[in-house]
């Protein structure tokens, strides 16, 4: 029997992406003869008008065709290849990354078309709504807003059926059947700070500079104050480097946002500190430029996280995946 995937659309258009889902997923195979116009309109309590016109449209379509006195039969997928929706949460060189390793990996192998929530729940429930149906898999990266619920969140995600979708770069809580490729955010600053701990006897403070604004995982910081509270180190927290904000001296700084390190460095330089020495400094996520200034950076590893991800679609394999996460030691530290 036909599943009919309810939405905010037209019973006839309901009607009409369920059957293609059920096509393009292989459940309804070439020359599967389709239920009667009647049948069908009593199996789901749709008017037979609703689905003469639905059948209609998916002749048109070249999904079915219609054998005059026998009835409509599948015509097949229409492209062989996945089609993926891939929702990000933002655009960023970081993101392109884990693109970039997600399609070359895929090969020609699936066509991928990319949506961005912005952070904003109900965009992503809006782009759910419209698009439901539509795709093999939903690729969503689950960064929000921090003040929205946990709860709606995940009823959001539920709107997906859970053999689609798919969580890329943050865990949800309850999706442990759910595919992912993820940041273990709390574990891995931890394990990185403490791979390196003996580097942070000649600082009394670690500062984590990460505006609220931006959205970062607060794991994150939980995962730095477990390191300071079993190694006797303070852990404080600011938000931005500004123009007003005063460097110490003694202090480890972690930067997540790569735009506050230009005025890092110029501060430190217009004071002739070291850094390494009188302050320290890590980035959050590499860069060339972290590279050519000596800065150490504690990063996952991005393309490789899009890699892993198609690898696995293409293997139709459900499985969690911690990605790596590394701490690369550089004079800043």
């Amino acid at each position: 029997m036909i599943k009919i995937q309810e939405g905010c659309n037209s019973k006839k258009e309901q009607v009409v992406q369920s059957i293609i889902r059920e096509i393009e997923h292989g459940n309804l195979a070439k020359d599967t003869l389709l239920p009667s116009i009647t049948s069908l309109s009593k199996a789901i309590h749709f008017s037979r008008d609703t689905i003469e016109k639905a059948y209609k449209e998916l002749q048109d379509k070249g999904y079915i065709r219609a054998v005059p006195n026998v009835g409509n039969f599948v015509v097949g997928r229409k492209d062989q290849r996945l089609k993926i929706l891939f929702i990000f949460n933002k655009i960023s060189s970081f993101k392109n990354l884990i693109y970039e390793g997600f399609l070359s990996t895929l090969s020609s192998s699936a066509k991928v078309d990319i949506q961005v929530h912005h952070y904003n729940l109900q965009l992503l429930n809006e782009i759910i709504d419209t698009h439901l149906g539509a795709y093999h898999y939903y690729v969503v990266m689950p960064h929000f807003d921090l003040a929205t619920p946990l709860a709606s969140i995940q009823a959001t995600l539920r709107k997906i059926p859970a053999r689609q979708l798919v969580l890329l770069d943050k865990s949800v809580e309850n999706f442990n059947d759910t595919l992912s490729v993820y940041q273990d955010f709390h574990g891995d600053i931890y394990h990185a700070f403490s791979s390196v701990k003996k580097l942070f006897d000649k600082y009394h403070t670690i500062e984590i500079v990460m505006s609220r604004l931006l959205n970062h995982p607060p794991e994150i910081a939980e995962g730095a104050l477990r390191f300071g509270a079993e190694n006797a180190k303070a852990i404080v927290h600011s938000e931005r480097i500004t123009e007003q904000k005063e460097l110490l001296l003694g202090v480890c700084y972690v930067v997540t946002d790569e735009a506050d390190l230009p005025l890092f460095i110029k501060k430190t330089r217009a004071k002739n500190w070291t850094l390494g020495k009188d302050l320290g400094l890590i980035a959050y996520n590499e860069t060339v430029l972290n590279e050519i200034l000596g800065i150490t950076v504690i990063s996952t590893q991005f393309r490789q996280m899009g890699e892993t991800l198609a690898q696995l679609l293409l293997e139709q394999r459900t499985m969690q995946v911690k990605n790596p996460f590394v701490l690369i030691q550089r004079s800043s530290l």
